[in-house]
């Protein structure tokens, strides 16, 4: 399948984008390089959190929340709720961009079949749930005065929730069983109020809508390809979207970013192809336990500080 005449540009443009904002993010962070250095093992996490992010299409929150919870106290942080969302947003925007271009780009090599639906249905996904979910994730921002130990909760209940669901989707899916290839008026309300919902949650946790529409896709029996790509897509629009407000109640660790954001670069890059190599009900069994786990794992942390 030939190429769009406006993927080339469009790759190369938001690759330039990308560079300038990380250098901007040293230039205006600002940070400290020496700070840089001692936490650069933040690298690997984000690493580890875009590969998994673009592998699945569960948004890179459902890692990184998680470990930076874990690590704050071994780095010697001392990091608000909200700073771990807000940081959340930013790394996303650039692990889940990467992601997005890799993506796009393979399926249009790979040929028309690649993508699992038609061509309009699949950037017709995008929009609708991208439309729906944006209002509803500013509101959700600007509004939100919900206290950090309640969010945290929230975010653990949301994702072990989330979790299960795929788990037992796994399970449900019949091996052989080919993948749906057109949507019904159903599927197209149920994307709409995925849209919305997922900007709720978006708002609070910095990951939602993705996990939302990937996990409804995926159990519709939609192909790995349209259900991954096009949550990797809404996340990445969405979490970009919601950088701003973060950045202006200056909550940001710049120096976090600085270290983690090539990371995520890379595995933003390896997401598909380890996506493609494990194959749908392998994938879908890794995210799920990783979900269920770790959130698993920091309710029982937090019931052991409190006792």
């Amino acid at each position: 399948m030939t190429s769009p005449r406006w993927l080339r540009p469009l790759t190369i443009g938001v690759l330039s984008l990308l560079m300038i904002s990380y250098v901007l993010v040293w230039w205006l962070g600002p940070v400290n390089p020496l700070e840089a250095l001692r936490i650069s093992y933040f690298m690997l996490i984000g690493v580890f959190g875009a590969s998994i992010a673009n592998s699945t299409g569960t948004g890179g929150g459902v890692v990184f929340i998680p470990a930076f919870s874990i690590v704050q106290e071994a780095a010697g942080l001392s990091l608000t709720t909200a700073q771990i969302v807000a940081i959340s947003f930013v790394i996303q925007s650039f692990g889940m961009t990467i992601g997005s271009l890799t993506w796009i780009n393979r399926l249009y090599k790979d040929g028309p079949s690649s993508i699992g639906v038609r061509e309009q249905d699949f950037f017709r996904i995008i929009g609708l749930v991208v439309a729906c979910c944006l209002p509803v994730l500013w509101l959700t921002q600007a509004a939100s005065r919900i206290d950090a130990q309640q969010l945290l909760l929230l975010f653990k209940s949301f994702s072990i929730v989330l979790g299960s669901l795929l788990l037992l989707s796994v399970f449900r899916t019949e091996k052989g069983t080919p993948p749906r290839q057109h949507l019904s008026k159903i599927d197209w309300i149920a994307l709409a109020i995925m849209g919305a919902a997922g900007g709720l949650a978006t708002a609070l946790f910095s990951v939602g809508v993705g996990e939302f529409v990937a996990l409804y896709l995926f159990i519709r029996g939609f192909s790995l390809n349209t259900s991954v790509a096009t949550a990797v897509v809404i996340s990445a629009i969405t979490v970009i979207a919601g950088v701003p407000l973060s950045i202006l109640n200056n909550e940001i660790v710049w120096e976090i970013i600085a270290v983690a954001a090539p990371g995520v670069v890379i595995g933003g890059y390896l997401g598909r192809r380890i996506a493609q190599s494990l194959g749908a009900r392998r994938l879908k069994l890794m995210a799920s336990l990783w979900i269920i786990g770790s959130c698993l794992f920091l309710i029982t942390r937090a019931l052991g500080l409190n006792s």
